[in-house]
């Protein structure tokens, strides 16, 4: 049986996977932060991190918040929202 779990951070994934490991973690959802906020080689590095430790990144949460909102009425802060979207889901395919 796996277990999966929602872990927001990414930003050591040394130490993350270790305490995943050690709790017979195999599965993790995260947060859209990291993704976010991080250039391609890092996010590529602790994919790597991750599956070398046997823990798959199986999904990202969305970001949340109105200014990530897809359906806003503001064309503009609309079509930022889509940018971000669209920035997360390039860089998620880096994971």
């Amino acid at each position: 049986m796996e277990f999966a779990m929602c872990h927001p951070g990414l930003d050591q994934p040394q130490v993350t996977t270790k305490i995943l490991r050690e709790n017979g973690i195999t599965l993790i959802e995260s947060g859209a932060d990291f993704f976010l906020n991080s250039d391609e080689d890092k996010i590529a590095q602790t994919a790597r991190e991750f599956l070398a430790n046997g823990i798959s990144i199986r999904s990202i949460h969305a970001p949340f918040g109105s200014n990530y909102s897809l359906s806003n009425f503001d064309d503009a802060k609309r079509e930022e929202a889509i940018q971000i979207h669209e920035t997360l889901l390039y860089q998620t395919s880096l994971a």
